[in-house]
């Protein structure tokens, strides 16, 4: 299955949540896997975990109180979830990170996020969205019979 395909099943319009964008570091278009994660547990799955399409505005699911770093992987929307998961970390995309944390009240944000993608660097911290994206795709599954990774 290609993530262009998640982007329907991810919410990536939900209501009342914190917004923002995730751009790309050239003029191809990316999908990108985009994850907010409480600053006080990063090592937590994210607290919310969608399929985007790069350089558009972007609102994700409400979020409880606190401060979030916005973290982002960038593929060709052409990319399987098979390619993704058995791939080196770096191998197939881009990385971003926030430019400042996010503050979440009342499930969204005052100040809008940005991540904007770029080539990965040997001292990038990994990036863990195997669980959320295989999460993702069981609800896709679920939703329409066909589809396969």
């Amino acid at each position: 299955m290609p993530i262009q395909e998640l982007i329907e099943f991810s919410g990536a319009m939900a209501e009342d949540g914190p917004v923002g964008a995730v751009t790309s570091d050239r003029q191809e278009r990316y999908c990108a896997l985009l994850g907010l994660y409480r600053t006080d547990h990063p090592w937590e799955r994210p607290s919310t975990f969608q399929v985007v399409e790069t350089d558009h505005v972007v609102r994700t699911p409400p979020v409880s109180d606190g401060e979030y770093d916005t973290v982002s992987v960038g593929y060709s929307p052409v990319t399987t979830v098979a390619d993704i998961l058995g791939a080196p970390v770096g191998a197939l995309g881009r990385v971003g990170f926030g430019t400042r944390t996010l503050i979440a009240r009342d499930g969204r944000s005052h100040q809008p996020f940005h991540i904007a993608l770029r080539r990965q660097r040997r001292f990038d911290p990994p990036i863990e969205f195997s669980r959320s994206l295989l999460a993702l795709v069981a609800r896709a599954s679920t939703r329409t019979p066909k589809l396969t990774v």
